[in-house]
């Protein structure tokens, strides 16, 4: 019985803090995981609201949090310590370093758009909105709407107020910085309790925990994931086949539990709130002074992530049933931890839309849920547990082994968010509790007095159990090889984003109102500091008219609009070339995208995308379509500005041939322009034949001819700038002895021609 007891006590997660029943300061380590917590609340509550509303509500949390704060704060740095910060340091640089390394992930741009939007903007962050209430682009007035940066803002406060102090280019070390410190805090409490090696061992279990997701997406969807490729020019370009292994499409059941490599790569915010909580809520779980200010830190949750504050509810309910309501009722909880969780509520809601909620068969189908969500269970955390409680059968009698394994099969079963939201990040607590009592049973110490028979049997469970995370660990390697293939140090830095980055431009449809609010009540309005209004109209400008019609707005947003707009229109791929204004070598940014990634709605017959221009001074831009399998265009054309063609010409110097169009030749490329142009002009395809000095370089059938021969399409290649026209044609790439060139006409064979021979050679109209 006694042995029973000690092992009871044991697989807390960590031993309880000394002095439990007294009041006795709060350990170092979670009054650090609390200030971490708390800080970016504080920060929100001066920062984005009027005086008399954010400095007394940030003084009554720093008050209410006084007193659960109180204690020595001298750290003693210890070998294992910064063995661990330095695990954290080499975490935090693996998984982007805070966006500041270029890793393969779709999420890094949204918070580099929320960092940089808190740094450069006034608070409360008031953003232009284009895409509202899926309202459509025409050429004239647009108004531009002001709109509130409303998001969990936890992760990304501190870094962004240092950004908006310092200037942005501080956000390169301010947000790896603030991870790193968030990380190294997670490490700390999760490998608290265990000693020497065994800290480590708990570490790898944390950082490489994971349902075997290789299984399930090997047995069902095929074993591509074996494929290997290692390219060791430069950076190693590793790759493991399938690049994401996060198995949630089987039989349409829509569930993703979430790996902790992908968590803190690809969603920081979440990821890291749900495990400082927890093991706050845990290793806490009988200190008074925290139960006191407990609701103060769970209301804060709310502005981290409250998908995370949602899935702590179960260990919140273990709490209040193991230690009974009165030692939450205090006035640190009632009277700021309600209040706040409050205030986070209503600006976490406003204006969010219809999200989409439904129960999980509503969705997939009953029968698709019967048979994948079980098979589902098994490989992600059903196996492994089963093989915790015969290894340790006390675990069942734990206030928080159960709360994690109902949450874990209860909250996959409704439906919640654009992406299932609610299971992704709801899980991250049970997740995180259930890989600590895996780490107990493989690093703990073993438990005294066993018989030798029990040993064995002990140690063969123990081996199983590691078999299982070695399998699962198989996700969060490949995963974090694919996203480091190819990666480009020092590419992403903050300083140098333009406005293309702002969260207005990143997020469009239904997206949207999870990021900007549009409509802001009234009484929210008078409590910030500077609320948002709408902005005086913008002119859009038509760039080019062809199949999609292409307007620039607010001169750094392209919008692609087309009536009528048929399925084929939105699944064919757009091309994007932009060419920089500035003098230099001849190079242009490729910026192609398909319809939904470009920020696409439909409405009716009518169809709407945007993409935001590279934050570079472009002189040409380049737009079209390929067809939809990209065996060809479906339809091209150009926009060019006034000062890039007469840099070409400045550049050119005399024409080579002035005839009905003026012919420049500006190194690898030739300009054929005309001051006032009519249709006809338009319509006509340019002809170019050129002579190289060396017949080798043509084609066997063309070396008798002596020149190669193309046909230009001023619509590919053409543009109007007023009531002149343009077009730009690239050369071959081998030396030219002589060039001729004209157009065809309908009337006429041809309507104008013209040579130019190099060296001493004239020019012939």
């Amino acid at each position: 019985m006694r042995l029973c007891a000690a092992v009871s006590r044991r697989l807390f997660l960590g031993p309880p803090s000394a002095g439990n029943q007294s009041a006795d300061a709060i350990p170092l380590l979670h009054r650090l995981a609390i200030v971490y917590l708390m800080l970016p609340v504080v920060i929100w509550l001066v920062g984005w609201h009027e005086w008399w509303v954010g400095v007394p509500a940030a003084a009554a949390v720093v008050l209410a949090l006084w007193r659960g704060l109180a204690g020595s704060w001298r750290v003693s740095v210890r070998p294992l310590h910064v063995a661990l910060m330095l695990i954290a340091a080499a975490w935090v640089m693996a998984t982007a370093a805070g966006g500041v390394f270029n890793v393969f992930n779709l999420d890094w741009p949204k918070h580099r758009g929320v960092f940089l939007d808190l740094a450069r903007g006034d608070w409360p962050v008031s953003l232009p909105l284009w895409v509202s209430d899926m309202a459509v682009y025409f050429p004239g007035d647009v108004e531009l709407t002001g709109s509130l940066l409303r998001y969990y803002l936890g992760y990304y406060m501190v870094p962004g107020f240092i950004g908006k102090w310092l200037g942005v280019a501080s956000l390169n070390w301010a947000v790896p910085l603030w991870t790193w410190c968030g990380v190294a805090l997670m490490l700390a409490l999760f490998t608290r309790g265990f000693a020497g090696w065994r800290s480590l061992a708990a570490a790898a279990v944390f950082v490489f925990f994971s349902g075997m997701d290789i299984v399930t997406v090997g047995l069902f969807e095929g074993w591509q994931w074996l494929e290997f490729r290692l390219d060791l020019h430069g950076w190693p370009d590793l790759s493991l086949g399938r690049g994401f292994l996060e198995w949630d499409r089987y039989w349409e059941v829509k569930v993703q539990f979430l790996s902790h490599m992908v968590g803190l790569m690809w969603v920081p915010q979440h990821f890291m709130a749900g495990v400082l909580c927890v093991l706050l809520l845990v290793q806490l779980r009988e200190h008074r002074r925290f139960l006191a200010v407990s609701g103060v830190v769970v209301g804060a949750s709310v502005f981290w992530s409250p998908f995370v504050a949602i899935g702590l509810l179960p260990f919140v309910a273990a709490l209040l049933y193991g230690n009974g309501v009165r030692p939450f009722l205090s006035w640190q909880n009632l009277v700021v931890g309600v209040p706040l969780a409050a205030l986070l509520f209503a600006f976490l809601t406003i204006d969010t839309g219809d999200i989409p909620h439904f129960w999980l068969w509503e969705f997939a189908g009953r029968l698709n849920v019967v048979r994948g969500l079980p098979l589902l269970y098994v490989f992600e955390f059903l196996l492994l547990a089963a093989l915790l409680v015969l290894k340790r059968p006390a675990l069942l009698r734990q206030p928080f082994f159960i709360p994690a394994l109902l949450t874990l099969l209860l909250l996959p079963l409704y439906y919640f968010g654009l992406h299932n939201d609610l299971v992704m990040r709801g899980l991250i607590p049970s997740l995180a509790v259930l890989s600590f009592y895996c780490a107990d049973t493989i690093a703990g110490a073993p438990p005294r007095g066993a018989s030798r028979a029990g040993k064995i049997r002990g140690r063969s469970l123990a081996a199983l159990i590691v078999a299982v995370l070695a399998v699962g660990s198989f996700g969060p390697v490949i995963n974090l090889a694919n996203a480091n293939s190819q990666r480009d140090f020092g590419t992403y830095r903050y300083d140098r984003f333009g406005l293309e980055s702002s969260t207005a431009h990143l997020v469009s449809g239904p997206i949207i109102n999870q990021y900007l609010a549009q409509d802001v009540p009234r009484w929210y309005r008078i409590l910030l500091d500077d609320p948002p209004e709408s902005s005086e109209p913008v002119k859009s400008e038509l760039l080019i008219a062809s199949e999609f019609n292409v307007f620039l707005l607010n001169e750094r947003i392209l919008v692609f609009e087309k009536t009528p707009c048929t399925e084929k229109d939105t699944q064919a791929k757009f091309i994007m070339h932009i060419f920089p204004n500035e003098k230099g070598p001849r190079v242009h940014h490729t910026l192609d995208f398909e319809f939904p990634q470009g920020a696409g709605i439909t409405i009716g017959e009518t169809c709407v995308t945007t993409r935001a221009l590279p934050n570079v001074s472009y002189g040409r831009i380049r737009a079209g379509q390929y067809t939809l399998y990209q065996t060809g265009q479906s339809w091209m054309g150009n926009s060019y500005t006034r000062e890039y063609r007469d840099r070409l010409i400045a550049e050119a110097g005399e024409p080579i041939v002035q005839s009905n169009f003026a012919v420049y030749v500006v190194r690898d490329t030739i300009m054929y322009t005309k001051a006032a142009c009519s249709t006809e002009d338009t319509t006509a395809p340019f002809f170019l034949q050129t002579a190289p000095t060396d017949l080798e370089n043509l084609p066997d059938d063309r070396r008798e001819e002596g020149f190669e021969e193309f046909e230009i399409d001023f619509m590919e290649n053409g543009g109007r700038i007023g009531e002149s026209c343009i077009a730009v044609y690239e050369l071959p790439g081998y030396a030219l002895a002589r060039i001729t060139t004209g157009q065809r006409s309908p009337v006429a064979e041809r309507a104008w021609e013209g040579t130019h021979t190099t060296g001493d050679g004239a020019n012939e109209d």
